[in-house]
């Protein structure tokens, strides 16, 4: 299931902004599912007020999601107006007896990205 894209392209945050002065707007919406548990998520629309990861929602992952930059990075060297991409969340779960494993969640993103006229 490929996730439906936002309806209105989001400025970027400052910090977006400044690595990436080329980009004029983006859209960001994405699934998150944990493999094997027969839920295929459901379809979030990245809010940049929230800061510039995908947020994990796995209670148990620490410093999880996935990075807006790093997934920028790739198309806007390329000049890719529309991407799909599967990513792992980056985090890592505590489990019960204190140690971690790496967290299962996966990250199924639309990013469409529109740039500034040069």
């Amino acid at each position: 299931m490929t996730p439906s894209p936002a309806p209105e392209a989001l400025c970027l945050p400052d910090a977006l902004a400044q690595e990436f002065p080329g980009i004029e707007s983006l859209s960001i919406s994405y699934l998150q599912s944990t493999p094997g548990d027969g839920y295929p998520g459901t379809s979030v629309s990245w809010d940049p007020s929230r800061g510039d990861r995908l947020e994990c929602s796995n209670s148990a992952c620490l410093k999880g999601g996935v990075a807006i930059a790093a997934l920028l990075s790739p198309l806007v060297a390329t000049a890719q107006a529309k991407a799909v991409r599967k990513k792992p969340c980056t985090g890592q779960e505590r489990l019960t007896n204190g140690s971690f494993q790496p967290c299962a969640n996966q990250f199924m993103i639309v990013v469409e990205l529109r740039y500034t006229a040069s």
